[in-house]
């Protein structure tokens, strides 16, 4: 997507776990091979407490880094934070990229108020999710594979 688009620059904002690490060595080691794309800021969101002041510190780098993309890797209930605090900054609207990984993509209603809608602040958002194998063959190999060394999978 960053190369369809042909974004120069991005910014990883991941919250402070597992997930979030994992995701910015998975993009780390994606770039390394691509010389085209600049991960600009890494930001690492508290899964503590969201609504703190240091979130906002924390964005206000993106936003004086001036780059336009950013990608949000975190679990639903904190992405939604996340976003509000970004939009409580400036950080969203016509001229920013969001891109949401999987967690959010996945369950968009995590996004939605209390009352089912979905405020405006999410307009243009991009959501990614892996993709899933479609050949049957190829699903039933791997799982072969994995089974014959002592993986275990629930049908």
């Amino acid at each position: 997507l960053i190369k369809h688009y042909k974004w120069p620059e991005v910014s990883f904002v991941a919250t402070a776990d597992s997930y979030g690490l994992h995701g910015i060595i998975t993009l780390e080691n994606q770039l390394l091979t691509d010389h085209t794309v600049t991960l600009k800021d890494i930001i690492l969101i508290s899964t503590e407490n969201c609504t703190t002041e240091n979130t906002s510190d924390q964005l206000k780098k993106i936003k004086q880094s001036f780059v336009k993309v950013m990608i949000l890797n975190a679990a639903a209930d904190f992405g939604k934070c996340i976003l509000k605090k970004a939009h409580d900054l400036g950080l969203m609207g016509s001229e920013y990229v969001w891109i949401v990984t999987d967690a959010i993509a996945s369950q968009p209603e995590y996004l939605a108020e209390h009352d089912g809608n979905y405020l405006s602040i999410y307009e243009g958002l991009l959501g990614i999710r892996p993709t899933q194998v479609k050949d049957r063959e190829k699903y039933d190999e791997l799982k072969d594979t994995y089974i014959s060394k002592g993986g275990k999978v629930s049908d």
